[in-house]
This record gives C-alpha cells, sequence and structure tokens, in this order.
C-alpha cells in the first residue's frame, strides 16, 4: 500500500514539474521590447547608455487589410547602426499563419513575403540586416537590426510590396510608406598620426590617408578594466561580428561614400560596449587620450 502511494506521489510530483516548466517556456516566449530582446546580457552602464538612444513610435502604414506599426528603435547615426520593433496586424487573421519564414534572409513578411523594408540610397546597395519574427494570433512582431556606410544620415525606413506592381528598386517613388527614424550620435573619437579612430556602443571606425597596419586596439576604462579588440592583426579580433576593411582606391578622390580617406577598418561589433566609461586607447602599443 504505502509502495502505491509513493508512486502516485512520485507520479503527480512528476505532472507539477512538467506543468511548472511548460508555464516558464510559455512566459519565455512572450513577445519582447527592444532593450529586452537586443540588450537583455549587456552590462547595467551598456545599457543605460543605449537608452539614451531609445525612442517610441505609433507610426503606422495601412495597405489592404494589413496595418504595420512602427513601436520601438535605438539608432546611432554616427557609425548608422540600428534596431527596430515593428507590430504586423491582419484584420481576422491569424499571424501565426503563412506570415513569414523564419529562416528566410532579408526581412521580407506578409503573405507570399510581400512586405519588406529597404532604406533610399541612389547610389548605394543595400542595407545589412538581420530581421526575426515571432507571431501571436493577433500580431506579428519584427525585430530588425541594420548597419548602414557612414554616409547614410536621414534614416528613413520604406516599406516595398510586392503586390503593388512596382519593380523593386532603392527609391522612395517605388514604397508603399515610410518610417522616418529618431536618432543621434554617441561616440569618442581618437587620432593617431593621420588616422582617425571613431568608437561608438555599437562600431568601430579606423579611417586614414596612408596604409596603416591595424595590429593592435585596446580599449582603456576609468576603472582599470580593458577590452581588446584587435590582437596581433586585423583578423585577430574579438567581439566582432562583421570586419570590412581595405584600400577604397584612387578613383574615389574624396574616399569611399562615408569615409573620408582612402583606407579604412570597419569593425561593427557583437555586443555593445561601454564608451561613457572610456579613459583611453592604446592602437598598435601608443596609448591615446
Amino acid at each position: 500500500m504505502r509502495k502505491k502511494h509513493t508512486i502516485i506521489l512520485i507520479g503527480v510530483i512528476l505532472i507539477l514539474v512538467v506543468i511548472l516548466i511548460t508555464r516558464i517556456f510559455l512566459l519565455q516566449q512572450k513577445p519582447k521590447k527592444l532593450m529586452e530582446y537586443f540588450f537583455s546580457t549587456a552590462q547595467e552602464q551598456v545599457q543605460a547608455q543605449i537608452r539614451e538612444l531609445y525612442n517610441t513610435y505609433n507610426d503606422e502604414v495601412k495597405v489592404d487589410d494589413y496595418t504595420i506599426t512602427l513601436k520601438e528603435s535605438v539608432v546611432e547615426s554616427e557609425l548608422p547602426k540600428g534596431y527596430c520593433v515593428f507590430e504586423v496586424r491582419r484584420k481576422n487573421h491569424d499571424m501565426r499563419k503563412n506570415e513569414f519564414l523564419p529562416d528566410l534572409l532579408g526581412s521580407y513578411f506578409g503573405e507570399d513575403s510581400r512586405f519588406t523594408f529597404y532604406f533610399s540610397r541612389k547610389d548605394i546597395g543595400g542595407m545589412n540586416e538581420k530581421c526575426k519574427f515571432y507571431a501571436t494570433k493577433d500580431v506579428l512582431y519584427v525585430y530588425l537590426e541594420f548597419s548602414l556606410l557612414p554616409t547614410d544620415k536621414e534614416f528613413e525606413l520604406y516599406l516595398y510590396d510586392s503586390k503593388s506592381g512596382k519593380e523593386y528598386k532603392e527609391y522612395p517613388e517605388n514604397s508603399i510608406g515610410k518610417f522616418k527614424l529618431k536618432k543621434d550620435k554617441m561616440k569618442k573619437s581618437y587620432k593617431y598620426e593621420d588616422t582617425d579612430i571613431v568608437i561608438t556602443p555599437f562600431r568601430i571606425l579606423i579611417n586614414s590617408d596612408n596604409w596603416v597596419a591595424a595590429n593592435n586596439l585596446e580599449l582603456l576604462y576609468e576603472d582599470g578594466t580593458d577590452i581588446v579588440v584587435i590582437d596581433g592583426s586585423i583578423e585577430e579580433v574579438n567581439n566582432v561580428k562583421s570586419n570590412s576593411h581595405g584600400n577604397q582606391g584612387t578613383e574615389y578622390e574624396e574616399g569611399y561614400p562615408g569615409y573620408k580617406k582612402r583606407y579604412y577598418y570597419d569593425l561593427i561589433l557583437k555586443k555593445a560596449i561601454d564608451i561613457n566609461g572610456l579613459k583611453s586607447i592604446r592602437f598598435n602599443g601608443k596609448v591615446i587620450g
């Protein structure tokens, strides 16, 4: 009898554990706000810094039975990098069905992937973007991360609809609507001989008139800590998501669009960094600042 009671008790406990785990999972699956989605693991001082770039909206574009609403953004404009959250609704439709392809590259969504975002730039190709989705019955949440060349300063995000009958081009006249993103600059600047080094929370640009080997870059903080970004060569980097560099060529008399000087290293960071606490940097062995 006692053994039977023990078995029943164990069964009840297992059921309760399963229920608890299921509830935790469902809570974790709730749609997240921008700061939680993109920066939940950032240090407290980094989050406080990013909040200075944070903005909310309720800007809508309506087409057919869709309403697409810009809700939140964080945009740094010196070395353009941004994050947005959109809410997409469709009248009398379950947004979990046929409204997005989870593994599709780019920012395509809606029935038959009809919608996408782009910035209007007549002289440059598409933006570097990453888009993720989360759907509830009533709302499709679109989490958009993007980076642009330093020449891009307007930050008007256009919406394109493949069902509009207009050819897809990166020009405003072919869009069905636009969202004007609020922006601000947050940077620290340093100079090493003829080399300019610009640091933002999300990106680092090393720009020079003459070729310089970026063998070492360390960020030195007021509290005595440091972050090694480049360790030995430009190919040995830490916390760097995208590493583009090169010689822009003599055909650019004023440098490649957005880069004022001929040679550049453009580092897009995996995780946001604190720049308010920066005391100085060490570049190729020399402390600057």
